[in-house]
Formats: C-alpha cells, structure tokens, sequence
C-alpha cells in the first residue's frame, strides 16, 4: 500500500501523483504573477503574449498528464 506522506514534500520528484497534481494546481497563480511581470517588464505586446501562450500550454499539459496519472494511480491502487 502507497504511504500517504508521498503526497506532500518538497521533493517533487519523489511525490505520488495526487500530490504532483496539488502542486501543478498551486502554481498556476505563480504562473500568473509571471505572466503579469513579463507583461510589465517587457517592451513587446507580441513577447508577452508568446510567452503567456507558452506558458499556459506547459501548465495546461502538465496539469492534464498529473491528472490522468493521479486516476490511474488511485485506481491500481483500489485493485490491490
């Protein structure tokens, strides 16, 4: 049986997916302050929105990949 505490921790890497998926899910205000600084920082309209675009892809593909592997984890778990 997988031990709770994977899903909490500062090693990301060493986490379950259930935990990986909090912390994708967490990050997305993060995300937003970046987008917001480079918006701020930058002289370019066209930089900020291929970067913004850019980075919502990433973030949108990391949270889809966490969930499913999160699904699927919890469901071979109820099998063991």
């Amino acid at each position: 049986m997988e031990n709770k505490n994977k899903d909490r921790g500062f090693n990301y890497w060493a986490m379950s997916y259930s935990g990986k998926l909090r912390r994708t899910l967490w990050m997305f205000p993060f995300g937003v302050l970046a987008i917001a600084l480079i918006a701020w920082t930058s002289g370019s309209v066209f930089i900020t929105v291929i970067l913004a675009v850019f980075l919502t892809i990433i973030w949108a593909l990391q949270v889809t990949y966490t969930y499913f592997m999160a699904q699927r984890e919890k469901h071979d778990g109820d099998n063991q």
